[in-house]
């Protein structure tokens, strides 16, 4: 690398520290692959409970003003052995240091102070970034990149304190990693946090008479992206942006709105050397005696009895969150005529919607022997559904990128997904033979998806030299995040 940026990027989670999504895997993935490339990487979250690593040390200390009042703050600071990867933590425990999640409160709903919350955090990184933070100059960097709506106003906040100081600004870049969720605050936070006037206006923050932090980081960043290309034309048509489309329509019409896949840490994703499957493989030879081992180890962890969990009967797995956006509701219908239909056999494993969780429950129950289910997430045993299953079934009603499907098609499992956003840029259908890794369907409901999960049993069934290309081009495919660094370092290095 001949010419290392520093790139800072701000986001509400991170794997390993904090989780609820794919959000935390992509950003991530991302900056250490930047890190990789040579890049100086700086990443800034919120220090909710528990999540400040017992090697991190305290390198600064100031106040942060909210909505009305001065949080007093602590950067606390954790590197990757080679320093060029750093985690920052920000710590004002009476806004983050809580019982319950990062957005919603034990009780399951979300914080009644979200929005100052974000707008503190946001405004730290702006700071931060502009070099104004005591002991932390090393945070001062020629690009931030902010992630969702939780960093909405770090465009805004950069914006009006580096022209109130009369610095240069770094180029900021937006991604959206999921559009439905827009951050809605009533217009008195707007006031409360003493932002230029002249952006409580429909072509800036505001939305509707609110303050809108989606809206905010798409109008004020120099870049916005999205997680893939074909996402970025669904929100382009208005499917899934919730009324964001013509902010973007103005921005792809600059040339400053695109969409990136996301990619896959192929370290951890990598069933040749992962330590918590049953038996490791790669695309050559054993990998269907492998296969059928981890289905074994699946079933078995999920309570079948030895004699089920052998049965060489085909296994559709699904993992994440138990949500409409994830078309469970449509599994849910689809799963009877099929178990009476097919040899399927299902595999869950997420949380999510307490009504989706209560009729999963009483499918399990009706159907003991063939539908096994784990309700919350494990890290362990999602490495073990995407080993063990003989596909994944994604029936999302949108799906902004999708982390699930790149994971399965690296373990040898082919997804069966409706052809939208980024499952459509990213599953090649069987039908296509060369480079062919999985099932695409169309269609709204449980009966277009209960098609394609019966001809990918039929497939497996009567054609076992096809499935293995399928598993096997799968396995093959170059998901890294190394792959789609130079996008990023193109925008980075762009014009302002």
């Amino acid at each position: 690398m001949t010419d290392p940026m520093t790139i800072v990027h701000v986001a509400s989670e991170c794997y390993p520290f904090v989780k609820t999504g794919g959000l935390a895997d992509a950003v991530a993935g991302l900056s250490g692959a930047l890190a990789r490339r040579g890049h100086h990487v700086r990443v800034l979250l919120p220090a909710y409970r528990g999540v400040i690593p017992p090697n991190a040390r305290s390198v600064a200390q100031w106040s942060v003003p909210g909505a009305g009042q001065l949080w007093p703050a602590t950067l606390w600071e954790a590197e990757e052995a080679t320093g060029r990867l750093r985690w920052g933590f920000l710590a004002i425990p009476p806004l983050f240091d809580r019982d319950g999640g990062p957005y919603l409160g034990p009780d399951g709903r979300d914080w009644w102070d979200n929005g100052e919350r974000f707008a503190v955090f946001s405004r730290a990184a702006a700071q931060l970034v502009l070099g104004q933070v005591t002991g932390a100059t090393h945070w001062h960097a020629k690009v931030i990149h902010a992630h969702d709506w939780q960093t909405g106003l770090v465009a805004p906040f950069v914006h009006d304190l580096g022209g109130k100081a009369g610095v240069a600004r770094p180029k900021i870049v937006f991604t959206i990693h999921n559009a439905a969720f827009h951050g809605w605050f009533p217009e008195s936070l707007f006031r409360a946090l003493d932002l230029p006037q002249q952006w409580w206006d429909f072509r800036f923050l505001e939305a509707w008479g609110q303050l809108n932090f989606l809206k905010a980081g798409v109008v004020l960043s120099d870049w916005v992206t999205t997680v893939s290309p074909g996402y970025a034309q669904e929100l382009l048509t208005g499917i899934g942006a919730h009324g964001l489309e013509g902010v973007l329509r103005e921005r792809a019409s600059s040339g400053r709105f695109i969409g990136i896949l996301n990619g896959i840490d192929e370290e951890a994703w990598n069933p040749a050397f992962d330590p918590n499957i049953a038996r490791r493989y790669d695309s050559g030879r054993g990998l269907v005696a492998a296969k059928r081992a981890n289905r074994a180890a699946l079933l078995c962890a999920l309570g079948a009895d030895e004699e089920e969990a052998r049965r060489d009967k085909p296994v559709a797995g699904f993992v994440g969150r138990l949500t409409e956006q994830k078309g469970v509701d449509w599994l849910m219908a689809a799963i009877p005529p099929l178990l009476a239909q097919t040899p399927l056999r299902f595999a869950i494993v997420g949380s999510g919607d307490r009504t989706l969780e209560a009729g999963l429950r009483e499918l399990a129950a009706a159907h003991p022997r063939r539908l096994f289910c784990h309700f919350g997430y494990a890290e362990k045993l999602a490495h073990q559904l995407y080993a063990g299953s003989d596909c994944l079934v994604m029936p999302s009603r949108f799906e902004p990128c999708g982390l699930t499907q790149l994971y399965a098609m690296r373990y040898g499992t082919p997804p069966v997904a409706r052809a939208v956003g980024g499952l459509q840029d990213t599953v090649v259908d069987e039908t296509k033979g060369q480079g062919a890794t999985g099932f695409l369907y169309t269609g709204e409901g449980p009966e277009p998806l209960a098609t394609a999960l019966s001809r990918a049993v039929e497939v497996w069934r009567t054609a076992p030299h096809r499935w293995r290309r399928l598993m096997v081009q799968g396995m093959e495919r170059d998901d890294s995040w190394a792959a789609r660094i130079p996008a990023y370092e193109a925008i980075y290095r762009s014009e302002q």
